[in-house]
């Protein structure tokens, strides 16, 4: 079976595996300084989580199979994966990738300061991405870049980059003060 827990508090590292079954957070909170979670199953850390790297991997397909929540800022340290959705959420913070690579079927990501993951990343299309403060939203993917679901940064900048493929937009809108677009067999937002 799969892993439910409330809360865990932690100076150092936290660990979370389940090799039958879904991770999923009741109640609680979790504190760490790195938190590394995997599962066969689904990934739902939807608390007021406090940690401040995360990584891991959702081995279920069937409709957002990862999402993280935190009250602040966290930083991506390591890869995370899954071919369902991912959704990353920071309450007041931004969220930042220092290492590794994000493979997931949809990107789903809402922050106050800033978007940043700009590794070489592999998502099967951008979903609904919002950054509401300062900060912008950099968004690179290794391959092509689809936006279907639309990107929000106000009064920022969105920089979306196709490593090795195009930048294209097949549905929502993308609504910012300005556009960056890079992609190396074209753009075609609209």
């Amino acid at each position: 079976g799969g892993v439910t827990f409330t809360s865990i508090a932690s100076s150092r590292d936290a660990a979370l595996r389940s090799t039958a079954g879904d991770v999923q957070q009741g109640s609680g909170a979790i504190t760490a300084r790195n938190l590394v979670v995997r599962a066969d199953g689904l990934v739902s850390l939807s608390g007021a989580n406090a940690v401040s790297a995360l990584s891991g991997s959702a081995g279920s397909s069937s409709g957002t199979a990862f999402v993280y929540r935190d009250v602040d800022s966290f930083n991506l340290n390591g890869s995370v994966t899954t071919p369902g959705g991912l959704t990353l959420t920071s309450d007041a913070g931004a969220i930042t990738q220092s290492a590794g690579t994000i493979t997931a079927g949809t990107l789903n990501a809402t922050a106050v300061h800033g978007i940043t993951l700009n590794q070489a990343n592999n998502f099967g299309s951008i979903g609904t991405v919002s950054n509401t403060g300062a900060g912008g939203v950099t968004l690179t993917d290794a391959n092509g870049l689809n936006v279907t679901g639309g990107i929000t940064a106000i009064g920022q900048t969105a920089t979306l980059t196709a490593t090795t493929g195009r930048v294209e937009q097949t549905g929502g809108a993308i609504v910012a003060e300005s556009l960056n677009a890079s992609g190396t067999t074209g753009i075609n937002l609209g």
